[in-house]
């Protein structure tokens, strides 16, 4: 419809001599012609391709908005965590250090407990030990007085040594002296 109109107004312009038609007219003609068929014929395709390659650079746009949107929200959210990372290694800090303080403030009293614990049973075996001991010494004892007063009549009678013959003296007196 535009074209019919262009080629009225160019008809009219050339029968009243506005527009002489020679050939640079006509080859201008021709070219306007060839644009505006070309135009016609292609502006569709052409249309659609570009429709396509918005339509791809809108769709790259919004992927990669939306990368750098998730990109952002991970940022954010490792900036978060590594600031409660941080808070919680203070925490920890503080805790650890209040557990060791507590920790030397209690332990000679839990060693001292736990001497307390340990050192009536070893000192009850230490007892138990001792008077086994004494025990054994005292039987061991009345077993070399024993074998002793054994072997003094032999050696008061049979070999005579003068130690053994006065305490043999000794003793008759101290009989004698009884009865």
């Amino acid at each position: 419809m535009k074209m019919l109109n262009i080629i009225i107004i160019s008809v009219l312009l050339i029968s009243t001599n506005v527009l002489l038609l020679d050939e640079e007219i006509l080859i201008l003609i021709c070219f306007i012609l060839f644009c505006w068929l070309a135009f016609n014929q292609l502006s569709i395709s052409i249309e659609k391709d570009l429709q396509t390659q918005s339509l791809k650079i809108e769709k790259s746009i919004t992927d990669s908005l939306v990368q750098v949107s998730k990109s952002i929200k991970e940022l954010l959210r490792y900036k978060k965590n590594s600031l409660k990372f941080a808070a919680n290694f203070e925490l920890l800090n503080i805790y650890l250090f209040n557990f060791t303080k507590v920790l030397i403030q209690n332990l000679p009293n839990y060693t001292i407990y736990k001497f307390n614990l340990v050192f009536p049973k070893r000192l009850n075996f230490v007892q138990r030990l001792e008077h086994q001991v004494s025990k054994i010494v005292v039987l061991f004892i009345i077993k070399k007085l024993n074998q002793i007063i054994l072997i003094k009549p032999f050696f008061n009678k049979k070999i005579k040594v003068t130690n053994f013959l006065c305490f043999y003296k000794i003793n008759m007196r101290e009989y004698i002296e009884i009865i």
